[in-house]
């Protein structure tokens, strides 16, 4: 019978080892889970981050547009103003200026228009 006794002994000392074991295994498992929970908080807070990232490029990308539609605004109008005084080709130039009226203006205009004529 003391054989027997210790033999049950043996074996329950090995389950309690195994119980001990499972247990130190699911403790290590509990501490590295997440929940659900915090899963989708976690989701929820990296959703709210790259909204914002995204509200800021469009804001940027506004800004920017805005700025070069003024600047394009600006060029155009500098465009019409320059061609109210100053002819589009160098050929109505040199009618209108002709080397008595005024030399230097019609120097440049010649020149320019050769290089035209010739390339053209």
């Amino acid at each position: 019978q003391q054989e027997e006794l210790q033999l049950k002994i043996a074996m329950l000392d090995e389950k309690l080892a195994e119980v001990t074991n499972l247990k130190e295994k699911f403790e290590k498992l509990e501490k590295n889970s997440v929940t659900e929970k915090q899963l989708k908080q976690t989701m929820g807070d990296q959703e709210k981050k790259v909204k914002s990232d995204m509200e800021e490029m469009k804001n940027s990308i506004v800004g920017r547009l805005s700025k070069l539609e003024e600047h394009n605004a600006d060029a155009n109008d500098l465009e019409e103003e320059s061609h109210k005084y100053y002819p589009r080709d160098t050929y109505s130039l040199l009618s209108n200026y002709g080397p008595k009226k005024n030399l230097p203006i019609f120097m440049y205009s010649i020149i320019v228009f050769l290089f035209q004529v010739s390339l053209g």
